[in-house]
């Protein structure tokens, strides 16, 4: 059994692939970052909070939206050979 991904669907593994990447690095990278931001100005507390709301936006919504993609792009890519 082959199994070819082709049109939107190889458009939408990539989307999912990358999306996928982007949120691992950016979970990766960012907890650093906030813990280089100085913790006692008020300034630094803001900026901080700030990197907290967006790693767990990331973690929580960018990569499970990413691997749905890479799901949905299999189920379209088997669909359509299923059909020919």
């Amino acid at each position: 059994m082959t199994f070819n991904v082709t049109g939107s669907a190889k458009t939408l593994l990539w989307v999912g692939v990358a999306l996928l990447a982007l949120c691992a690095v950016l979970i990766v990278i960012l907890p650093p970052v906030l813990g280089g931001i100085g913790g006692d100005r008020v300034v630094g507390q803001t900026a901080g909070v700030f990197i907290d709301l967006l790693v767990r936006l990331v973690r929580e919504i960018g990569a499970p939206l990413g691997a749905a993609f890479i799901g949905a792009a299999l189920v379209i890519g088997h669909r359509t050979d299923s059909r020919e």
